[in-house]
């Protein structure tokens, strides 16, 4: 996800390479992070805002990327978001305006898997087209005509309809037991 100065916008392939169920969001104007603060970076760290208002706490670390653990919502942010102050770091949102955008965020994108919607895989091939989709699972038809059910956590926002992380080929190969005829 890409930030304007405190504005959201959507990019779907960010959104598939989160695939860790978190929104994903940066800040392009934010302060840089202090010199090394990616190496010290750690789970548990409390976040303020540059007001002194509690954000949150990062819940983990991931190379470039952390979770930060509001009141409300786990967010997936670039470390860059922040910067090392008095033991902790400071981000530019409070935590009313991250909680905002998550919700804005999830209210805009609607459901992940849709009857009639076309599943790539993350090569953009077709793997088939979903028949049925409740709040919990999504069935899909592949080109051999076999239903099979899926997790809604299987699937991933692609700038063309929902992807999964299985080629066709695989998907059919992995089915054994798992197709609903």
């Amino acid at each position: 996800m890409i930030f304007g100065n405190r504005t959201l916008a959507s990019a779907a392939a960010a959104a598939l390479l989160c695939a860790a169920g978190a929104p994903a969001f940066a800040q392009d104007q934010a302060a840089p992070a202090a010199a090394g603060a990616e190496a010290v970076m750690r789970a548990g760290a409390t976040v303020n805002d540059t007001e002194g208002g509690e954000v949150g706490t990062i819940a983990s670390v991931d190379g470039d990327f952390v979770i930060l653990r509001t009141d409300r919502h786990d967010v997936r942010l670039p470390a860059a978001s922040f910067t090392a102050h008095n033991g902790g770091y400071i981000m530019a949102m409070t935590r009313a305006q991250v909680n905002e955008a998550v919700e804005r965020e999830l209210q805009n994108q609607g459901p992940v898997a849709t009857s009639g919607a076309t599943v790539r895989d993350t090569s953009g091939g077709e793997v088939g087209t979903i028949t049925e989709a409740d709040a919990e699972h999504a069935t899909i038809r592949l080109a051999s005509e076999r239903l099979v059910r899926l997790p809604l956590s299987a699937f991933a926002r692609g700038p063309n309809g929902p992807v999964i992380a299985m080629t066709a080929a695989e998907l059919e190969a992995a089915a054994g037991g798992a197709a609903t005829e």
